[in-house]
């Protein structure tokens, strides 16, 4: 629940993105995205807050009988719900302005670095050679989105997307 609101927001910064590039009106793409961004980012913060100071009562909602799933499920929320997910709205808005812009290969990128690139071998070294256990895998997860973030920010803070040639219909 916690990560709808980020990509309700991150929906509407690819339409209006979209809807500005093929108006060729690259300074409200960069204004809606970096809008977008910054309610992104608040939102997100609101909605971290709200799971950390009533992460108990959200976990005992689902599983009211087991104190071993309570602790480990507080640890989840503790680790995954946290900064990390200031840093996943960043993530997913640059995502969602680059699909808007025609370049969803940036968004599969990143996906694939977010998960498989970075999740994947992070979560395993942390849980088992270092042996964190779940703990380890909560900390890979938290921390993946840090790359895609940051590549998302460069193609964001690049030229090239503004250049980009857009497929023109014209009537005959």
């Amino acid at each position: 629940f916690a990560g709808m609101p980020c990509w309700a927001i991150g929906q509407a910064v690819t339409a209006m993105a979209g809807q500005n590039i093929g108006a060729g009106d690259t300074f409200r793409v960069r204004k809606t995205t970096s809008t977008g961004l910054c309610l992104n980012l608040l939102i997100t913060l609101v909605m971290v807050l709200l799971v950390q100071i009533f992460g108990k009562q959200l976990i005992l909602l689902f599983t009211p009988a087991s104190p071993e799933v309570l602790a480990e499920g507080i640890v989840y929320l503790r680790i995954c719900c946290g900064v990390n997910s200031l840093v996943y709205a960043a993530m997913y808005t640059f995502d969602s302005f680059a699909i808007g812009t025609g370049a969803a290969t940036i968004a599969l990128f990143n996906a694939l670095l977010d998960a498989v690139i970075v999740r994947l071998p992070v979560s395993w070294l942390l849980a088992f050679p270092l042996g964190l256990g779940y703990p380890g895998i909560y900390i890979g997860q938290a921390l993946s989105p840090l790359l895609p973030a940051a590549a998302g920010l460069i193609y964001f803070k690049s030229k090239g997307w503004e250049n980009k040639r857009i497929l023109h219909l014209h009537r005959a």
